[in-house]
């Protein structure tokens, strides 16, 4: 009995044209693609992401004579976030800035900017972060607190992050959120002392951040 029933079965299979086979595997291949990384989304996994640098920008604003502000930014730099859906307390910031890429509509107080007076970019050519903890204070506002280094000289310095705008890019359903992120420090701090009487000790920065996740980060 169990041989005609093999029998049986190997001819079905033969019968089976090998196109609807192909089309079969070819159906599974792409569910699985489609499923993709088994942590993608995944509760309690760490994902890295970087910020979107066509909508991300790090500006700074000083104080000169006490009456007008000159304002400048840093066209290139790198970011990496380390984030988890289920942990936003395990949420990691690094981020490489290129001090030589230092701007400002006045050519001559750029190049004074990378002078050793100041960045002394040939020595000391990164301006560097590291977020030791980030803490959200109220829906979409935090702290962000790490070490930054400059010129070879590492200080605190805490971040205040507040998200703007949450949209969604409708080509593949990824979740879009801007934030703006504010913070101050003291350039004599990092060795920074020259021209003290023509220009403020104290330096305002003006973080535009926009970060892309796609849609299984935030799928339950």
């Amino acid at each position: 009995m169990s041989g005609r029933n093999s029998h049986r079965e190997s001819e079905a299979r033969k019968s089976v044209p090998k196109a609807v086979v192909a089309a079969g595997r070819t159906a599974l291949l792409s569910v699985l693609l489609a499923a993709g990384p088994a942590n993608a989304g995944s509760p309690g996994v760490d994902q890295t992401f970087s910020l979107d640098q066509r909508f991300s920008s790090i500006d700074f604003s000083v104080r000169n004579l006490g009456l007008f502000a000159s304002e400048g930014a840093f066209r290139r730099f790198q970011t990496r976030l380390v984030l988890n859906n289920s942990h936003p307390e395990r949420t990691k910031i690094s981020v490489a800035v290129d001090a030589g890429s230092v701007d400002m509509s006045w050519h001559e107080a750029a190049e004074m900017l990378r002078s050793a007076d100041f960045f002394d970019v040939q020595r000391y050519p990164e301006v560097r972060y590291q977020s030791s903890s980030v803490q959200e204070l109220a829906p979409g506002h935090f702290t962000i607190r790490g070490l930054i280094q400059i010129r070879g000289v590492t200080q605190p310095l805490t971040l205040q992050a507040e998200l703007t705008k949450q949209s969604q890019d409708l080509s593949d359903h990824s979740q879009i959120d801007d934030f703006v992120v504010h913070a101050s420090l003291r350039r004599s701090a990092f060795g920074m002392t020259a021209d003290k009487v023509f220009i403020s000790d104290n330096v305002n920065i003006i973080i535009k951040a926009r970060l892309k996740l796609p849609q299984a980060f935030n799928a339950d």
